[in-house]
């Protein structure tokens, strides 16, 4: 009799983590990032924060609402081998970290753009780097 009921409770549980579908989609350009930077080997959406959690007015990390995709144009000039998404709930960046799981998912890139996902039901602000 026990068995039965550990697969049913582990049956709920695992129903519980099933990830939702991005439900609109947000397209940021090269001018919506000002501050966005970068040469032929590296390429930013905009600045970490300074050491008091700061960015300089107008580069602020971009929005990054739950269940939301979104495309980020950017100026590396070839299709990124590597992309970190940095996640924070400051718009500054404050106490940000690298990205895993639902909250930054990658979807794919190309010489242009990269395009993220956030599956979760939580709002973030992002911050994308592309090597």
């Amino acid at each position: 009799m026990r068995l039965p009921l550990v697969f049913v409770l582990a049956l709920v549980a695992l129903v519980g983590c099933e990830s939702k579908d991005p439900t609109r989609s947000i397209a940021y350009d090269a001018e919506d990032l000002p501050c966005a930077q970068g040469d032929d080997a590296f390429w930013e959406s905009g600045p970490l924060p300074g050491l008091d959690g700061e960015v300089a007015p107008g580069c602020e990390w971009v929005r990054f609402p739950g269940r939301t995709v979104v495309e980020i144009q950017h100026d590396l000039g070839r299709t990124p081998s590597d992309v970190v998404i940095y996640v924070a709930f400051s718009r500054t960046g404050a106490s940000g970290t690298i990205a895993s799981g639902d909250a930054g998912r990658i979807v794919g890139a190309d010489d242009t753009r990269v395009v993220v996902e956030n599956t979760t039901e939580q709002d973030f602000f992002v911050r994308v780097v592309l090597r």
